[in-house]
């Protein structure tokens, strides 16, 4: 194991496993609920540092001297999970959250206050409060580019065009060379292949301590509140955008994680 991957494995241990019972509101019940809902959850975010690591030894292999990433856009953040853990090895890194919910952009920035006593707290972070789709070189960042966007469960929700939007919009905001990376739920391409995954995936919740009603409902929201599509529509949708590299690099349940090079 890697420094970075240890620094990774660390943080991860580090981060809260429960937060507190009750009817708590969702983004305050997020991280108890999603690594209870989602195999896996935790690899997302290692798997994603892991890979930002090896790309960034790739561009220094030009120059040596190149800061790498410069500059981090995490959209769709939630509560701040990936940043948490990113900021403790790229800490000359400059992060921007995104997310659609002023609730889980409030936790975010909560999990970085001790962040917030750095002289350079404000120029480090910057929290930007609209979804992927609406992101806009311009008018959201006034022409600033990023290194590496990322996107953790971040788009099955969307409606397809406001998915292929973002998708472009992900390739418009990264520098020439820059990565995007992102993980989703997928659809299997036959039924057999849907029944065997969700079944895998329902088997997980409840070994995680799920009961039988929401677990249900899990499985019922399938394709009616989030919007699965089958990995090569995924790969197809990057490429469409203009990304010149488009790579599989993850897949387990029906999660997958994916890489692409502006």
């Amino acid at each position: 194991m890697t420094q970075k991957e240890q620094k990774c494995e660390d943080t991860k241990k580090s981060l809260p496993e429960k937060d507190s019972p009750g009817k708590a509101p969702p983004a305050l019940g997020y991280d108890t609920n999603v690594r209870v809902t989602v195999p896996n959850y935790d690899l997302f975010h290692c798997q994603t540092i892991q890979l930002a690591a090896a790309y960034a030894k790739e561009k220094r292999k030009a120059d040596d001297n190149i800061l790498f990433p410069a500059r981090w856009l995490d959209t769709g953040c939630g509560t701040g999970n990936l940043i948490l853990k990113a900021r403790t090895i790229y800490p000359d890194c400059k992060f921007t959250l995104a997310d659609p919910s002023v609730e889980m952009l409030q936790i975010a920035k909560q999990k970085l206050l001790p962040a917030e006593s750095e002289p350079n707290f404000e120029m480090d972070f910057r929290f930007v409060n609209l979804k992927t789709n609406q992101l806009d070189p311009i008018r959201t960042f006034s022409g600033q580019l990023f290194d590496i966007v990322t996107a953790v469960l971040s788009h099955h929700y969307l409606s397809q065009e406001e998915r292929i939007v973002a998708a472009e919009n992900c390739f418009r905001l990264l520098t020439s060379g820059g990565i995007y990376i992102t993980f989703e739920h997928t659809a299997p391409v036959t039924t057999l292949g849907k029944e065997i995954g969700q079944r895998m995936v329902a088997n997980f919740q409840a070994d995680s301590g799920k009961n039988e009603k929401d677990i249900e409902n899990y499985k019922n929201r399938y394709g009616k509140e989030y919007f699965p599509i089958t990995v090569a529509q995924h790969m197809d949708m990057l490429k469409d955008a203009g990304f010149k590299t488009v790579e599989l690099f993850w897949y387990s349940y029906l999660e997958a994680g994916f890489y692409a090079v502006k």
